[in-house]
């Protein structure tokens, strides 16, 4: 297979309000990442300088302007808002619409930890989000 770039407004985010696998687009994104960050242990001695990895921190941002009723089978803000105040569990997965081979696929479960939503003068309203993310996350390649 040949190598191919990856187009970021290609790659989605999708949420299972179930906690589940029945993913629902995020509608009108902007923006969306992931992240894993492993803290470095200092673990130098007399034998001479050295590192270990530590307690790991996965992120996963995202970021919307803000839509009201969206379409059965998508996520607006007011489900954002209504997942975070309920503290609710949660399936996530970031992934192009229709993986192909190769394509990467993250996924996990977590809650929404963090959602602001900006109304401000001449501009589309707005939020930014972000999960509490619970275990280590699926990464896996598309076959």
């Amino acid at each position: 297979m040949a190598e191919r770039k990856v187009a970021g407004n290609d790659v989605l985010m999708y949420i299972d309000p179930a906690g589940g696998t029945s993913y629902k687009l995020v509608v009108c994104l902007t923006q969306n990442s992931f992240g894993i960050e492993n803290a470095i242990i200092d673990a130098k001695s007399k034998c001479g300088p050295d590192n270990l990895p530590g307690a790991q921190t996965v992120t996963v941002d995202f970021a919307g302007q803000v839509i009201l009723s969206p379409d059965t089978g998508r996520v607006g803000v007011y489900n954002l808002l209504d997942l975070a105040q309920d503290k609710t569990t949660i399936g996530w997965k970031i992934s192009e619409a229709t993986p192909a081979t190769g394509d990467v696929v993250i996924s996990g479960t977590g809650f929404i930890a963090s959602v602001k939503v900006d109304f401000n003068d001449e501009s589309p309203s707005a939020f930014t989000a972000s999960l509490g993310i619970y275990g280590s996350p699926t990464i896996a390649e598309t076959v």
